[in-house]
């Protein structure tokens, strides 16, 4: 917790109308016990992300949106200008601290918000403001130990327990992300811990009967058929070699039965269960929940790109802009002034074009049709991969093309060339040159 904020809105709530509490059965099954499933798992948000497809999927998604640079743009009449001395652009940017103690990076937090709006309805993160109002720092709020509340005033708090304390933020001061979730407010209300809980059930009851099954060297279960008249001694030491049979030193050795006794196998193998088909159906599933493609969990799919470029752009527009756009909603609306937005001078943007980042031959012959182009400079391009500037500033400056113009301009005639001087007569040369080799009297000399 920081400064002021603490001090001002913190308050004890003698309701007990918390997220958590004693006298709520729902709150000990919800938080310790875990959601009851027909499969017979309880499931809680620690089985689920142990699920390797939801720990794939969440991990994807928190990485990938942290990751994308996140800035505060000023507007300059119809161009826009990033605007590094704002003060949200010192703990938004997913490269600053996230506070004035320097204990988490921005990084950080936005990846946990993520992380706990991919388990729980919603994702918290606290504003810390000085005395003025300027936002100095971010942390998260536990989504498990944080919900919405409506006072009897009708105003609406975000209530969190922290330290066995409970405390009521104004909801301009915490960004809150959405996932699909009711006007309760409830934080156990809905959301894939309780939607995907038959599916996750499911996974862990299998996780489970693989578990048994290979730590019994792959034994089936089954009964053992006693023929009629067997004496209680043949029966019990039949029983006893059954039992040595499932010990790890006698796996591979093989069992006789003897005098009329038969074994009955009650068990499926793996293979039978259609194990491996489960896997990759719930594989499809976890990617249903989170609006991604399979493929973007390692399984196969119908439907096939052109490039790689192509499935990064789908990912875009089916997982990550929902909440990129959340996201840069919530920081626009809660952590610029009320001046800057009413006159809309300042907007906060995630760039995207860092998540569509191509390969470097793609990039190199982008970068040289936007340089022949005059769209950037050749120091930007080579800013891109990490560069150093031409020596002289002579990168600095973009080129133009010399073959377009402007629409709807004729182009400037070209100038006529200057006339050909006339060249002088053949036949005056040659009088003048006879004209030199004659004496005073008119005889023309005679050669040596």
């Amino acid at each position: 917790m920081f400064g002021w904020l603490r001090n001002l809105l913190q308050r004890s709530l003698s309701d007990n109308k918390g997220p958590f509490y004693i006298t709520d059965p729902r709150s000990w099954d919800t938080f310790f016990v875990g959601q009851s499933t027909d499969a017979g798992e309880q499931v809680t948000a620690e089985k689920m992300v142990g699920v390797a497809a939801v720990w794939q999927a969440v991990g994807m998604i928190a990485g990938d949106v942290s990751k994308l640079p996140l800035g505060v743009f000023r507007r300059r009449g119809k161009d826009r200008e990033e605007d590094r001395d704002h003060p949200a652009s010192w703990i938004i940017r997913p490269d600053c601290w996230a506070g004035p103690e320097h204990e988490l990076s921005s990084l950080t937090v936005w990846r946990r918000l993520m992380i706990h709006a991919l388990i729980w309805p919603r994702g918290y993160v606290l504003i810390d403001r000085d005395e003025r109002g300027t936002p100095i720092g971010l942390s998260n709020l536990l989504p498990d130990r944080t919900e919405l509340k409506t006072t009897e005033s009708g105003r609406l708090v975000v209530v969190s327990q922290i330290d066995s304390r409970y405390y009521a933020f104004a909801p301009t001061d915490v960004i809150m992300v959405e996932n699909i979730a009711f006007d309760s407010g409830e934080c156990d209300s809905f959301g894939p811990l309780k939607a995907a809980k038959e599916n996750i059930g499911m996974q862990l009851a299998k996780r489970k009967f693989g578990g048994k099954f290979y730590s019994q060297g792959c034994h089936a279960g089954g009964w053992l058929e006693v023929p009629p008249g067997a004496s209680d001694k043949a029966r019990q030491k039949m029983e006893e070699g059954l039992k040595k049979k499932s010990e790890p030193e006698n796996w591979f050795r093989a069992l006789v039965l003897r005098d009329g006794f038969k074994w009955h196998s009650t068990m499926v193998s793996p293979g039978e269960a259609q194990s491996a088909e489960l896997d990759e159906a719930e594989v499809r599933n976890v990617a249903r929940f989170y609006r991604m493609s399979p493929s973007r969990l390692g399984v196969k799919e119908s439907i096939s790109y052109n490039s790689e470029e192509a499935a990064r752009r789908a990912y875009h527009d089916e997982t990550l802009s929902f909440w990129l756009k959340q996201i840069a909603t919530e920081c626009t609306l809660k952590l610029l002034t009320a001046v800057q937005y009413e006159r809309d001078t300042h907007f906060i943007e995630h760039n995207i074009h860092a998540l569509n980042w191509a390969d470097t031959q793609t990039l190199i012959s982008v970068g040289v049709q936007g340089v022949t182009n005059g769209i950037w400079s050749p120091d930007e391009v080579r800013r891109w991969f990490n560069y150093s500037a031409w020596p002289g500033g002579i990168g600095e400056k973009p080129f133009q093309p010399m073959n377009m113009q402007l629409l709807g301009e004729e182009p400037e005639p070209e100038p006529e060339p200057e006339p050909m001087p006339e060249p002088e007569d053949d036949d005056e040369e040659e009088e003048t040159e006879d004209e030199g080799d004659t004496d005073g009297d008119g005889t023309a000399n005679d050669q040596q």
